[in-house]
């Protein structure tokens, strides 16, 4: 069954938008959500090809942090439980699930701009998931639009795989990055965000591999 789950997720094509999430998931995951780390129960949500974005808290955040991936999968079970084991275990989160992905953010004072209308009004073709990123947060900071190929901190080229972005007045900031989530099996969106007299800021964006790899851009809120 868990190899029936798999392939299904695997099998999605990268630039489709159909790419459904399961009800079922392995049992690594739910082991995965108990986890002290908010970190971790996203990283098993990518080993599966399960599409998904955080929002996480800047002290929740442990850098440099790498998921035990050669554990078994284990039997499979209700993505519900997972979902219910890692909201136990960190309850300042929250996760919301639909037929597209998955998405993990703080429970109280979360960014707006990721319930905002997508600023992403017409669709467009962005070169790797860095850049699409940043094409949606251009509407937040307008001086991400525009550039070149990213650049991560090593100074490695950075993906050059293509994603379609759709936006308009029925999708949110989040939808539309969840779109690069389906698109790119593997990798998710992540912010990296903290509270400040009340206020939320954007510390850092960033592409979160299943390995725990990320690629990122710090945040100014000089915009």
């Amino acid at each position: 069954m868990i190899r029936m789950l798999l392939m299904a997720v695997l099998l999605a094509s990268p630039g489709a938008m159909g790419v459904q999430v399961p009800v079922s998931i392995p049992s690594f995951v739910v082991e995965e959500a108990a986890k002290p780390q908010p970190i971790a129960f996203c990283l098993a949500l990518l080993r599966v090809r399960i599409p998904c974005g955080m929002e996480i808290r800047e002290e929740d955040y442990r850098w440099g942090f790498r998921p035990d991936h050669d554990r078994p999968l284990g039997e499979a079970g209700p993505l519900a439980e997972a979902v219910k084991v890692f909201e136990q275990r960190h309850p300042n989160y929250r996760v919301a699930v639909d037929s597209t992905a998955v998405v993990i953010r703080p429970r109280f004072q979360s960014l707006p701009f990721l319930d905002s209308v997508s600023p992403v009004r017409e669709e467009k073709t962005v070169t790797g998931p860095l850049k699409s990123v940043k094409t949606v947060f251009a509407g937040l900071y307008p001086r991400l639009a525009g550039g070149g190929v990213e650049l991560n901190s090593m100074g490695y080229p950075g993906w050059d795989r293509k994603v379609v972005l759709k936006g308009g007045q029925d999708r949110t900031a989040t939808d539309t990055l969840n779109q690069i989530a389906v698109q790119l099996p593997g990798y998710a969106w992540l912010v990296t965000t903290k509270a400040v007299e009340g206020r939320v800021q954007v510390v850092e964006l960033s592409v979160l591999e299943s390995n725990g790899n990320r690629r990122y851009i710090t945040i100014s809120e000089n915009r």
